[in-house]
């Protein structure tokens, strides 16, 4: 799905700017070393994303070094927001030579929103 047609389906929901939504982002990666995936994925949480949810890789089960990195942030319903990461994702992708395959906002298989607040991590006391 595009970045426009995830947006359309965002807009559809009708939710405010200011709402929380679940995203997922997903990227390809073959051939990479342990380092190689956590400098990726350390980029990618340095940008912003994994913001109370996660960010981690992981190989196809054919274990032939076939690598799937993924990150589940909270952010805002906003369109704006939600294609600033979608660049975010493709430049940081770019810069570490990772496929990005895009984004989605967090769904049931009904098509409602997912709720992912599992994934949250507790926060560090300030």
């Amino acid at each position: 799905m595009t970045t426009q047609e995830e947006l359309a389906k965002l807009r559809a929901d009708g939710l405010l700017s200011t709402d929380r939504i679940w995203v997922s982002h997903s990227f390809f990666h073959f051939g990479a070393e342990p380092d190689e995936r956590a400098r990726f994925r350390e980029a990618l949480k340095r940008v912003g994303f994994g913001l109370n949810g996660e960010v981690d890789s992981t190989e196809e089960l054919t274990g032939d070094g076939y690598w799937h990195h993924y990150a589940f942030t909270e952010t805002a319903a906003d369109p704006a927001t939600c294609e600033r990461l979608d660049w975010l994702a493709e430049a940081t992708a770019n810069a570490h030579g990772v496929r990005y395959d895009g984004w989605r906002v967090a769904r049931k298989l009904d098509g409602t929103l997912s709720d992912m607040r599992h994934l949250r991590t507790p926060r560090p006391p300030e």
